[in-house]
């Protein structure tokens, strides 16, 4: 079932930036300077599952201290 911002047909970019951060980017609008492509998809949900399973903390790498939880 697709929801209010996905229509059939679109596909979705998971992209790494420097940081750390993940973020799921529209396929047809290119990647941003500085990211990295981690997974391509054609299901929105897929690919916000995929993110927070590689990204439970929403502090970037630079921010994350040893025996943090989420590191």
């Amino acid at each position: 079932m697709l929801n209010g911002r996905e229509n059939a047909g679109d596909s979705y970019l998971m992209l790494v930036d420097g940081k750390g951060r993940y973020s799921l980017w529209p396929a047809d609008a290119g990647v941003p300077f500085g990211c990295s492509v981690v997974l391509s998809t054609d299901r929105r949900r897929e690919g916000l599952e995929a993110m927070w399973s590689h990204w439970p903390s929403m502090k970037s790498v630079t921010l994350r201290k040893v025996g943090d939880p989420a590191v």
